[in-house]
């Protein structure tokens, strides 16, 4: 069910994943995104991809995990149907400092080498265990960039990411 006050503009703000049902009382597992664990609070509310709204009620930590109960999620039965599910933030809820990069901005943006020459555009951004990895396109070819600060330099202002290229991380025709 759609919920009256579900983020309306702007591309929502990725929190993390539902995880498994943990204990029987309602809680799950929560893998937030990296940048954004301090995020996942009591009185949060998160979005559903189909709107429905989600408020965290209670957060605590269980060797190395993060454990969530939510309003109206009672028992584990509940909170097994919630795993899986992508959390999201209102925009205009979340205060990104400068150094916060949202990688749900970089899709569409320009590529390019140091000296300048174009590479080709971001795809897509996967989600990879130590870091991102961004996902660029030129004609029929596809290659994947680690997201990582030693090897690309992002201008969100000029929509531009430069890629410090070491050998064989680009075929040699893409440059």
């Amino acid at each position: 069910m759609a919920h009256e006050g579900a983020p309306v503009g702007g591309t929502p703000v990725r929190l993390g994943v539902v995880g498994p049902a943990h204990g029987i009382r309602g809680d799950v597992v929560v893998h937030p995104d990296a940048d954004l664990v301090d995020l996942v609070e009591p009185g949060r509310v998160c979005w559903r991809a189909h709107g429905e709204a989600l408020e965290i009620a209670e957060v605590r930590q269980h060797k190395q995990r993060t454990l969530v109960r939510f309003v109206g999620i009672e028992d584990r039965t509940a909170a097994e149907a919630l795993r899986g599910t992508v959390l999201e933030l209102d925009p205009a809820e979340v205060e990104p400092d400068e150094d916060t990069l949202w990688v749900e901005g970089l899709v569409g943006a320009a590529v390019v080498d140091d000296a300048g020459t174009a590479v080709g555009a971001v795809q897509r951004v996967d989600d990879g265990p130590g870091h991102d990895w961004l996902v660029v396109a030129a004609d029929d070819r596809e290659a994947m960039v680690p997201l990582v600060d030693e090897l690309v330099d992002v201008d969100m202002e000029a929509g531009r990411i430069t890629v410090h290229a070491l050998p064989g991380l680009l075929d040699d025709d893409w440059m």
